[in-house]
């Protein structure tokens, strides 16, 4: 990954291998997925492959245990999807507006990735910890205190 945080782009930091839905899977296997894989959100995929909604554990949740339904019922629809070519810039606002961890990439009308909180976290954290050129001693120093301090709990 390069450039700052200013110039950055969706492509350079959404994950491409993308778990999905169908909006007629029940929501039992929505819940499977999102345990397996250990993610917040599913794109939400028709019969033609393209997104028409996202479904997060909250909304999972207000569905109850054990319901019937089919993701189709619990989704939130319509979904915001972002294209690779988008500034990182503005997606942390798109994703609080919103109230959601994710949001699918898409290009061309097909799901191509999506782009989660977590992975803006890390870009910010990475943005972060680039050496400082006037003051490198600095960060060297913070490193090795790092790595000294103890790990867990």
């Amino acid at each position: 990954m390069t450039g700052t945080a200013g110039d950055l782009r969706v492509r350079d930091v959404m994950t491409r291998s993308v778990r999905t839905v169908s909006v007629d899977d029940p929501v039992s296997t929505a819940a499977a997925v999102l345990r397996r894989w250990g993610v917040g959100a599913l794109p939400v995929l028709d019969a033609d492959g393209r997104v028409v909604g996202i479904v997060a554990e909250l909304d999972l949740l207000r569905a109850g245990p054990g319901a019937g339904t089919s993701v189709g019922a619990v989704m939130r629809t319509p979904v915001r999807c972002l294209s690779p070519g988008a500034r990182l810039a503005g997606v942390a606002d798109a994703l609080v507006q919103d109230g959601l961890r994710s949001m699918p990439v898409v290009l061309g009308g097909e799901l191509v990735g999506i782009v989660s909180a977590a992975d803006l976290l890390i870009t910010t954290t990475q943005e972060d910890r680039r050496p400082d050129p006037a003051r490198p001693e600095a960060l060297g120093d913070g490193d090795r205190a790092a790595q000294a301090a103890p790990q867990g709990r």
